[in-house]
């Protein structure tokens, strides 16, 4: 079944649906499909609601135009985004903690770029949205040696 969404924001996605809530309250499991926030080319599947299992993964795709025939698609793997993350505008919830992330590493100074990379791994950040959130924050980016050093930019 498709449930196509209206115009009016509300508080969650679930409740963005046009018709009664009681089409989507009867599924046990439904899907949003969105464009991706920070690229407006890829689309994304996302679970808006799961109560049979846990949420799945968030699959991104991109349809690929092939001349005088449909176009194909092209799975571009998962995405770290959420049914509010498509809804909204701005940053994902993903790339706020990865913002943050890089601001609590980098408050005391500049730290080698393998450091930042080892921790944000070790805090399920994915190395493209530590990227972005790195862009976000203007991080600074110098050698030293061997060694590539980040550091906030100067206030």
């Amino acid at each position: 079944m498709i449930r196509h969404l209206t115009k009016a924001k509300h508080d969650k996605a679930i409740y963005q649906g046009a018709g009664s809530i009681d089409v989507i309250g009867v599924a046990r499991s439904a899907l949003l499909l969105g464009e991706d926030p920070d690229d407006p080319e890829v689309k994304v599947i996302v679970h808006i609601k799961h109560n049979l299992s846990r949420r799945g993964d968030s699959w991104a795709f991109k349809l690929v135009d092939r001349e005088g025939q449909l176009p194909i698609v092209k799975w571009q793997g998962t995405r770290e985004l959420t049914a509010e993350d498509l809804r909204g505008s701005g940053r994902t919830a993903a790339r706020n903690a990865a913002v943050e992330f890089l601001e609590k590493e980098l408050e005391k100074g500049a730290r080698s770029a393998k450091e930042i990379y080892s921790a944000a791994k070790s805090r399920n950040i994915r190395e493209r949205t530590l990227s972005r959130a790195k862009k976000d924050l203007g991080i600074v980016v110098t050698r030293s040696g061997q060694s590539w050093m980040w550091s906030l930019p100067d206030e």
